[in-house]
């Protein structure tokens, strides 16, 4: 319940209509890693793991902000994610996977309600 409170507050206090994220992210795990290391890991073991937390990462972020109503991953594919993270990636090396998974998620949700 904490962790969905923290991801709440996290999703609530950077403004999902945001046009760029200027946030202080809470960084564990496989997010405190950079983006270039993201790049570098791509078709490894690493890279696999990497892309399987980025998964759940944006699967938590959905789930915490669930009362918008508005399924940001509803029609997205995992490689269409995983191409956008390695664009990113490789223009931003030096931000954290978690700064690169909030920008797509931020992204992604900016799209739906466009298209509302």
């Amino acid at each position: 319940m904490k962790t969905r409170l923290i991801a709440l507050g996290l999703v609530t206090s950077i403004g999902l209509t945001s046009g760029s994220v200027q946030a202080q992210v809470p960084q564990t795990g496989i997010g405190i890693r950079s983006c270039g290391s993201w790049v570098s890991d791509k078709g490894t073991y690493q890279g696999y793991g990497n892309e399987s937390w980025l998964m759940g990462y944006l699967s938590g972020l959905a789930a915490a902000s669930s009362q918008s109503k508005v399924d940001v991953l509803q029609g997205v594919d995992a490689a269409s994610i995983y191409l956008w993270m390695d664009k990113f990636c490789r223009e931003h090396p030096l931000k954290s996977a978690a700064e690169a998974g909030i920008s797509l998620y931020v992204e992604l949700n900016n799209s739906k309600l466009k298209n509302r």
